[in-house]
């Protein structure tokens, strides 16, 4: 075994063995992804291959807090249920790497090929030498072999420029050639930046210049987790700017008031994107949900699957249609309000109104203890716990609010064209109620399901 397979093994001995620890925990999602245990973050390298899609995420597997960091690894046949496979990376102690940060996934002529940002310290290296390296595999995706020529890319390609923090690279095919983005940070001024490279190869790369670069008054710190989404001569950027993560769309140039909220969660950040081999005019975004449950030894999971797509230049994001196939007992009403319980704490909830019209979803288990989301017409404003949304617009004269609730995870969807990403923790989760009022009557249509677990089994040799 070499020292790679030894680590490898390590970490999953040692996310197995607190798995049967938390599987239990009453706050721990049912239908979203999560790594058996321990912490996760980032979601990286979707990919759909051999028929299969296939999800990495960063994950520290010894500890359920950020630290040093692997590469899991998961498949799925529909999007839904996922099994585990072993580890897909993890450091190289041999070459001195302590962490593999986060990347992407690309099928090279056949071969699939890892890119990821290789850290081995969090002092001058993370700011000043990170690189890209590569790894490739056989069609199983399993065991991952490091290219013997890492690494394919350092700050020496930069030359003078004063760059730092370059990380999480994201990668894209377009006229025979490889496109790559780096998220990143200019000094003198500090402002946030995308930096662009091109490849024939992926492995000789060229500098190309900045893709964008932010306002060094609003964009001061790095750019995190780029991501570039095409559509023909438009395409839409993200970034994860140690805040809230923002989009804007792209044509030969970006102004600083193209910037847009992609989640108005806390709770969400670091998305990551694949196209949707179902629909060439779609992606498919995962995201990272933060926080962890009861059981203190799991931290961490993803969003529900999301469509992204971009009509009339506009972004829109709805949750994946797939999710259907979860539905179990399905309530309808056309009332100005309901009270709907989700049993073991697992539901989805679709409110249609009139957009001049208050809405209020209380989410509770303990009466004394809601969780309530508003919606106020005069400000045009959504309220989620004590978070604000401000300016939610609707081009119809009705509003429709989707809520996904999943024991501790709460997902809003606003229109097909904004969303909402938090954590609830009420007292006990096995029967959490939601109480919906509209008044008025006028376009009032309320439908909720109680939704199934998804499968998440494990293959981990």
């Amino acid at each position: 075994m070499n020292s790679d397979q030894g680590l490898i093994q390590s970490a999953m001995d040692s996310v197995m063995k607190t798995h049967d620890k938390v599987k239990y925990d009453p706050s721990r999602p049912q239908y979203h992804l999560l790594p058996p245990s321990m912490w996760m973050n980032d979601p990286n390298g979707p990919i759909f291959y051999n028929k299969k899609f296939h999800l990495f995420y960063q994950h520290q597997p010894f500890k359920s807090k950020w630290g040093i960091m692997y590469w899991g690894h998961a498949e799925s046949t529909d999007l839904l249920n996922w099994t585990h496979l072993p580890i897909a990376l993890a450091p190289d102690k041999e070459k001195g790497e302590k962490y593999c940060f986060s990347g992407c996934c690309v099928d090279n002529n056949g071969i699939p090929t890892i890119l990821y940002s290789s850290i081995k310290s969090l002092g001058f290296d993370v700011i000043f030498g990170a690189q890209t390296w590569s790894a490739t595999s056989d069609s199983d995706l399993i065991r991952w072999r490091r290219n013997p020529s890492n690494p394919i890319l350092d700050r020496t390609i930069h030359k003078n420029e004063r760059v730092r923090q370059i990380r999480d690279p994201y990668i894209w095919r377009e006229q025979g050639l490889w496109h790559m983005v780096l998220g990143g940070q200019l000094t003198r001024p500090w402002r946030g930046a995308i930096f662009h490279y091109t490849s024939p190869d992926l492995e000789t790369w060229n500098y190309i210049g900045t893709l964008c670069e932010g306002n060094p008054k609003t964009h001061r710190k790095p750019w995190e987790c780029p991501n570039v989404l095409n559509w023909g001569d438009f395409s839409v950027i993200l970034i994860s700017p140690f805040d809230k993560v923002q989009y804007a769309l792209f044509h030969n140039t970006i102004q600083e008031s193209d910037w847009r909220i992609l989640d108005h969660g806390k709770s969400f950040y670091a998305p990551n994107t694949m196209k949707n081999p179902e629909n060439e005019q779609e992606y498919v975004l995962w995201g990272w949900i933060k926080g962890g449950g009861l059981n203190k030894q799991w931290n961490g999971c993803f969003t529900l699957p999301r469509i992204i797509s971009l009509e009339y230049k506009e972004l829109r994001i709805r949750p994946s249609p797939v999710l259907e196939k979860l539905r179990n007992s399905h309530h309808h009403f056309e009332e100005q309000s309901a009270i709907l319980n989700f049993h073991d704490g697992c539901g989805e909830l679709i409110v249609q109104f009139a957009k001049n019209r208050q809405c209020t979803l209380e989410i509770y288990n303990d009466p004394s203890k809601k969780y309530t989301i508003h919606y106020n017409p005069d400000s045009h404003a959504i309220r989620m716990g004590d978070e604000n949304c401000l300016n939610v617009q609707s081009d119809t004269e009705v509003m429709k609010l989707h809520l996904f609730v999943d024991r501790s995870v709460v997902e809003l969807y606003i229109n097909d064209s904004g969303c909402f990403t938090s954590r609830f923790y009420p007292d006990d989760y096995k029967d959490i109620i939601i109480d919906c009022r509209v008044p008025g009557m006028e376009l009032t249509s309320i439908d909720g399901w109680d939704l199934n677990p998804i499968s998440q089994e494990f293959s981990l040799k």
